[in-house]
């Protein structure tokens, strides 16, 4: 795919590129699109949108906000440039790093805080009615003229005591355009500044941020509406036409019949149902509060039964704004169904909301999904930036240590030993960093499964209201999976990152999601017939088919990737692997297949556990151990590892000659020696290999003495008298030649 408004085509390969070209092609796309842009329209059906897939570690976020210092200007002259982060701390972080970036005249920029945000210079919320805005977020259209300042029908302004200064709203009264920081929520929610937008720049994952359910208690969706008396003609046709849109959803939706057909055949249509919602979202606005209302007054006013009513008219009113926006389908829309809450019937809407389409925007995630980004810009051009981390990359083979699987279906005993496993392996990777490195470990997993760790540890933790709180685990830092995670830094000097399971959400959220994103296709969604995935194929950063837990609708596979794959590629990127300052390791206890990790070896859990050191996959070394092993505990003085030698030389583990060959051919060439090799080092023991000939004949095979190799021939002629011995010591083509020679003299 090329931009069309480039000179030169950019790939959009996914092959892996060496990091300084990717930064440098990262750097030109950029600049590129800013010039193209300045001086796009600000409102058109067709605005540029570049997204850009970029490995985290390459500076995504760096190189948008040094070709936004040096071009910015231009897009200045016409409105403000928003810069979308996750969190208002990562705003916070990304307007100071411009800040740096900005040469000579530095671009106008600031954060933009919410109500309840806190004020740096004064250290307390950003508005003295932060507390009050929360309890009627929702509840009515404007909060600002609610408790703030508003403007009577004479034009006279009434405010609160607080609204002069305040801080919160002084920022709606900016009059140069500026490059502001904010939270993704700012996405769906009324932006307190004035001015066009000129551009729009969103860091990391957003779409979900857009995504909202509706879910209505039959009962209270059934209800008619109450009119005060007097009422207006307007008013009683409004309550007949909504009770009458609400009684056909109901009929439609419980009897399968085709809603929108019914609806158009009563003369609801889109017109029709957007005057409708537009009506029911102010319908019981309560007049009586006032901005000069004291706090408690106002509280006490918030908690009435008009109120009330207030709140189930505005949800009522988001569906019939999604059958307005859906009043041309021939068939049902699927964002729109029964569903059961608290054991009763609701109805439930899946709300989308979809970003402003008034400016350009650049899109930037190292997870960006070319289905998801198209659902919300058709027209995108995208391109991918990917470089190879650099790591040791180990990952468990067999288990995906789920949180179900570590909670042991609330089997107390079993839970506690199977997080005292993951604690072991957790104690040899901090002490590995520390005697390798003196580096440091972080640990992430999911919260239900932190506090089953913390618990075995006998640790306690200061809540999960902030991972901030959170105390280390065995010497290592701690973090849960989520968007908190998204654009941190600080852990970029860490050695060791250990991932425990991942986190999957439930089916019910994957398919609400499923439902606003992309249930008015055109092609019917698929769910789950039962609340769990099905076993199914996914394709590995190798390019290779595993198999791995999935839902049976394309597009919902697409959404639970965005939160399990990428949530543990996130966490992972989180020690920047792209050119880092020192020998890395990722240790993944979780079998999920990653696409965008090359694994370095795939080991078995209890191999982990067992023989933490071992980084080669063996087939249950614990019987090999269990073979070499006296009952004091001390190691034999050899073994040899033809079917034959296991059992002779340990019939207490293998009982019978098949018994030993079903084991023996379980390991490749050489891997039973290097196992043993490993074994001894655990005893702090030499492990000497020695290749036998048996006396008269021709056949060689291997064994292993646990003694220095000058004293190995000895031992092994002790241990083995029907065979001749030829030390390892001797290059491999000279112990064939000697193997041959018949007349070879026994040691």
């Amino acid at each position: 795919m090329a931009f069309a408004m480039f000179d030169t085509e950019i790939s959009t390969s996914a092959s892996w590129l060496d990091p300084a070209e990717a930064r440098a092609k990262l750097k030109d796309t950029l600049r590129r699109f800013l010039k193209a842009n300045s001086d796009a329209p600000s409102v058109t059906d067709d605005i540029p949108v570049l997204g850009l897939k970029v490995s985290a570690g390459l500076g995504k976020t760096r190189a948008a906000l040094e070709a936004v210092a040096e071009l910015g200007a231009d897009y200045l002259k016409t409105g403000h440039i928003l810069f979308y982060v996750p969190t208002h701390a990562l705003a916070e972080e990304a307007a100071q790093e411009f800040q740096c970036h900005c040469r000579g005249d530095v671009l106008p920029s600031l954060v933009l805080r919410g109500r309840n945000a806190i004020n740096p210079e004064t250290g307390t919320q950003m508005c003295q009615r932060w507390e009050l805005a929360d309890k009627l977020s929702g509840k009515v259209d404007s909060i600002t003229k609610v408790i703030c300042r508003t403007k009577t029908a004479d034009g006279k302004i009434n405010e609160a005591a607080c609204a002069s200064g305040c801080p919160y709203l002084a920022q709606r009264e900016i009059s140069q355009n500026h490059v502001i920081f904010l939270p993704h929520s700012y996405l769906t929610l009324p932006l307190p500044i004035k001015g066009a937008i000129a551009l729009r720049i969103i860091d990391e994952k957003f779409w979900s941020t857009l995504t909202s359910t509706e879910e209505i208690d039959l009962r209270d969706w059934l209800k008619s509406i109450s009119l005060d008396s007097p009422s207006s003609e307007a008013q009683k046709a409004h309550a007949k036409a909504s009770d009458e849109v609400r009684q056909k959803v109901n009929a439609c939706l419980t009897n399968n019949m085709p809603l929108h057909e019914e609806l158009r055949n009563a003369g609801f249509a889109e017109k029709e149902l957007q005057a409708l919602a537009d009506t029911e979202r102010t319908f019981w606005t309560d007049p009586e509060i006032q901005p000069t209302m004291g706090i408690d007054e106002i509280s006490a006013k918030i908690d009435t039964d008009k109120m009330s009513l207030n709140v189930a008219a505005r949800r009522n009113a988001k569906v019939f704004a999604l059958l307005a926006e859906t009043a041309g389908r021939q068939s049902n829309t699927e964002r729109l169904c029964m569903t059961q809450k608290d054991k009763a019937d609701a109805i439930t809407a899946y709300i989308l909301q979809p970003p402003p389409q008034d400016s350009p925007y650049i899109l930037l995630d190292a997870d960006l999904d070319e289905t998801i980004t198209r659902n919300f810009f058709p027209q995108a051009e995208i391109v991918a930036l990917r470089s190879r981390p650099l790591a040791e990359i180990t990952q468990v083979s067999d288990l995906t240590l789920s949180d179900t699987w570590l909670m042991a279906n609330e089997d107390n005993a079993k839970s506690k030993e199977r997080c005292k496993k993951v604690l072991s392996i957790l104690d040899y990777e901090v002490a590995r960093a520390r005697r390798e490195q003196d580096g440091n470990v972080l640990l992430v997993a999911t919260t239900k499964v932190l506090k089953l760790l913390y618990e075995a540890a006998g640790v306690p933790n200061g809540g999960f209201d902030d991972p901030e709180d959170l105390p280390p685990l065995r010497g290592a830092d701690v973090r849960w999976f989520g968007p908190r995670m998204l654009g941190l830094n600080r852990f970029k000097s860490h050695a060791t990152i250990v991932v425990v399971g991942r986190q999957q959400p439930p089916v019910s959220a994957i398919e609400a999601y499923l439902r606003a994103m992309f249930g008015d296709g055109d092609k019917a969604l698929q769910f789950a017939k039962e609340p769990k995935l099905i076993r199914g194929k996914v394709i590995d950063a190798k390019g290779s088919t595993r198999h791995a837990q999935v839902h049976p609708d394309e597009h919902a596979r697409v959404l639970l990737a965005q939160s399990r794959e990428a949530g543990a590629e996130q966490a992972i990127a989180r020690l920047r692997l792209i050119d880092p300052s020192g020998p890395k390791r990722v240790l993944i206890l979780s079998n999920l297949p990653l696409p965008n990790l090359p694994i370095d070896r795939s080991i078995p859990f209890d191999q982990l556990v067992e023989f933490p050191g071992l980084t080669e996959p063996m087939p249950n070394l614990s019987r090999l151990k269990r073979a070499i092993t006296q009952p004091n505990g001390t190691l034999r003085r050899g073994i040899r590892t033809s079917p034959k030698g296991l059992h002779e030389d340990a019939p207490h583990e293998f009982r019978t000659r098949n018994a030993a060959k079903d084991y023996a051919k379980k390991f490749a060439a050489g891997q039973m020696i290097r196992g043993l090799r490993h074994l001894a080092e655990v005893h702090k023991r030499d492990a000497t290999e020695v290749t036998l000939a048996h006396v008269g004949g021709r056949r060689r095979i291997s064994a292993v003495v646990f003694i220095e190799p000058s004293q190995a021939g000895q031992l092994a002629g002790e241990l083995w008298p029907d065979y001749r011995v030829i030390y390892t010591s001797v290059p491999a083509c000279e112990a064939d030649a000697l193997i041959e020679d018949a007349c070879l003299p026994s040691p």
